[in-house]
């Protein structure tokens, strides 16, 4: 180890951070801080460096001045070296606030064995399932079950989770050590790298070589989409965590945007990247009643309505699908925005995307509450040619709510842009019907994997442009009605138009 080696403390906060560095205390902080004024959190970190004779470790709430908005911004865009450049990081895993602790009690002892051999003592443990799945190998269904490691559900967290080269995670019933070469923990000395989950942060860091050294990634245009993939994996698990303040969304993501950014993948528009932004545009919010915080919906101040990052709400991505299932005639064709920050990756105040693409108008109608139940949002669909179309509100819809720039209201008007349509099933390779993509005569026992989203645009004339309020998501999906979830009518009436969405 170096002098100048250290660790970096990741943890939740909690309500019960008294503990910061502040204009007012920075002169005491820089005398000393008294042993006892030291959360539990923090003191048992600081010990831990101590015992392996280590001097330094980096808190955020005692490394940055949290009221000086400068030291603050300059010291969130330095995350990415802070967490990557750390002999390794201390992950409180399983504590929900500064007051708790990293090292928890057990509630899986360790059982001494009787050995015939009385030379030698043997001790027995039941392993950890649970660890194991919610960390490394969950799938996307499972992410939001993470009760027993609430700093796990954090956004700034994530970040760190990712850019850290090591982690000791302080988990409730055992500690894993994590690096990119493998996974171990106490009950199970061989890598975990061996389950293959769902799990995107996993997935990063295997690949994160070739993300460190572009040039093992091909330069002609197929290398965009394992790229581009990976990418909106990690933007679906990131969605569906937690902030204090959701304005934060961006910035906590900058350091994993500068990773990605040496790999041609284009221009980094506010958490989407110009190459394939098609597959990026087509985000949905998370219907599933176990991800959703729905009564806290709501649009974050300053981002645009276009990109996932624009509502606190989980987002879900198709996987992406290569050139020859998907035809797409949505062009990008200008982009402006206003930085909040130096980082070009960070939050922005304004931000203009030019599209040229199909559209169609069409009418908002409003139904019944999803479900029948009259403590759920409002069904939404649009009317065209006689048909309605069911959409996914990017805010939900409530009966009686407050107007808002996302309130839907029948018959108001409304702009719907193409995005891309699915030529090929994956199933012999076979012609999607857009008139009938479930039940094809030709092939009654078809089952396409396909989608053909459609933005749902509503006119803002405080902007001179439009601001996206859902998408209409034609997909193989049985729930739907299958008739009228058709995209032909829509496809067949649609022009090419040059919208400004903001």
């Amino acid at each position: 180890m170096k002098d100048t080696d250290y660790v970096a403390l990741s943890y939740c906060w909690g309500l019960a951070q008294s503990l910061t560095t502040t204009k007012a205390t920075l002169p005491n902080r820089l005398e000393g801080i008294p042993w006892e004024d030291i959360p539990k959190t923090l003191h048992e970190a600081i010990e831990f460096v101590q015992h392996l004779g280590l001097s330094y470790i980096w808190i955020d709430a005692l490394c940055i001045i949290q009221d000086d908005g400068l030291d603050w911004e300059k010291e969130a865009a330095q995350m990415k070296n802070v967490y990557e450049n750390a002999l390794f990081t201390l992950s409180a895993t399983s504590a929900p606030d500064v007051a708790t602790g990293c090292f928890l009690a057990r509630n899986n002892p360790v059982h001494e064995l009787h050995s015939a051999k009385p030379q030698h003592t043997y001790y027995a443990r039941r392993p950890c399932f649970d660890t194991h799945s919610k960390l490394f190998s969950y799938s996307v269904d499972t992410e939001i079950e993470m009760d027993n490691y609430p700093a796990m559900t954090r956004g700034w967290i994530y970040q760190e989770r990712l850019l850290s080269q090591r982690i000791l995670y302080c988990a409730y019933d055992e500690l894993i050590w994590e690096c990119r070469n493998t996974i171990t923990c106490e009950c199970n000395p061989t890598s975990l790298h061996r389950h293959h989950g769902g799990n995107a942060i996993v997935s990063y860091k295997r690949q994160m070589g070739h993300l460190s050294d572009p040039t093992q990634f091909n330069k002609n245009n197929s290398s965009f989409f394992p790229i581009i993939d990976l990418w909106l994996s990690l933007v679906q698990s990131y969605s569906q965590r937690v902030f204090t303040k959701y304005t934060d969304r961006l910035i906590a993501l900058s350091g994993i945007a500068q990773k990605f950014q040496p790999l041609n993948i284009g221009n980094y528009y506010a958490g989407i990247w110009s190459s394939e932004i098609h597959h990026q545009l087509a985000w949905t919010r998370d219907a599933n009643p176990k991800a959703l915080r729905v009564k806290e919906a709501a649009r974050i101040p300053g981002s645009p309505s276009w990109s996932w990052c624009s509502i606190n709400q989980p987002c879900v991505f198709d996987d992406v699908m290569n050139p020859p299932r998907i035809s797409t005639r949505l062009t990008a064709l200008n982009y402006k925005a206003e930085l909040s920050s130096p980082d070009p990756t960070g939050p922005v105040s304004y931000a203009r995307l030019t599209l040229s693409g199909p559209c169609v108008e069409a009418k908002i109608v409003l139904g019944p509450p999803v479900e029948e139940n009259p403590s759920s949002p409002l069904k939404a669909y649009i009317s065209l040619c006689n048909k309605q179309y069911l959409i996914t509100p990017d805010i939900p819809q409530w009966h009686n709510a407050p107007q808002s720039a996302d309130s839907l209201a029948a018959s108001d008007e409304v702009s719907c842009l193409e995005i891309y349509i699915t030529k090929k099933g994956f199933k012999d390779n076979v012609n999607v019907n857009p008139d009938s993509p479930w039940d094809d005569p030709e092939h009654p026992d078809q089952y396409y994997n396909y989608r053909f989203p459609w933005l749902v645009l509503k006119w803002s004339p405080p902007h001179d442009a439009y601001r996206r309020v859902g998408i209409v998501n034609f997909a193989n999906r049985p729930s739907f009605d299958q008739e009228e979830q058709a995209p032909g009518e829509m496809m067949r009436h649609a022009v090419m138009r040059v919208v400004d969405i903001v």
